[in-house]
């Protein structure tokens, strides 16, 4: 098969049975069970930034990754922006993880210091965080924490109900 497109890769992933290629302009999805069945859907937009393939992750059977723009939420057809909330601020160097429903990611700001800077609720509905080194929130009576290191997200959960006895 051969991409219509310039750019190099920055991005793959096996996402809804496909293998799905990225450009920083593109997402590439091969169809068909077999090489003489390959066939290649290529859609221009906006597809992962470079240094930010660890940003690509499903979660709630959502593709999220980091472009260039911020955060998109792509489901097998358009990705759409859900970056908004983030601002301005250039980030880079992105790793994500889907958790269940959740899709988190930490990125490093312009600073060069790494943020917990999103959480994902499940299609697309984003609630951003961004409280220091620790990203937290409530959900569903337990609170939820995300701790960052360099390159890498470490996800836990506590219990906030007591037992009464």
């Amino acid at each position: 098969l051969t991409v219509g497109t310039g750019g190099e890769f920055t991005g793959a992933v096996a996402y809804m049975g496909y293998p799905v290629f990225f450009t920083e302009n593109a997402i590439h999805k091969i169809y068909g069970e077999y090489p003489a069945l390959f066939s290649l859907r290529s859609l221009t937009c906006p597809g992962v930034q470079k240094g930010c393939a660890d940003s690509i992750a499903a979660a709630g059977g959502v593709l999220y990754y980091k472009s260039r723009r911020g955060i998109y939420a792509y489901d097998g057809s358009l990705p759409t922006f859900i970056g908004d909330a983030l601002g301005d601020e250039a980030y880079d160097s992105a790793v994500g993880g889907g958790l269940g429903e959740k899709y988190y990611v930490s990125m490093k700001d312009s600073g060069g210091r790494y943020r917990c800077s999103a959480v994902c609720l499940g299609r697309g509905r984003a609630v951003f965080y961004r409280e220091g080194q620790h990203l937290r929130y409530p959900f569903g009576g337990r609170q939820r924490s995300v701790r960052q290191h360099p390159r890498s997200l470490v996800c836990s959960q506590r219990s906030n109900k007591r037992e009464h006895g």
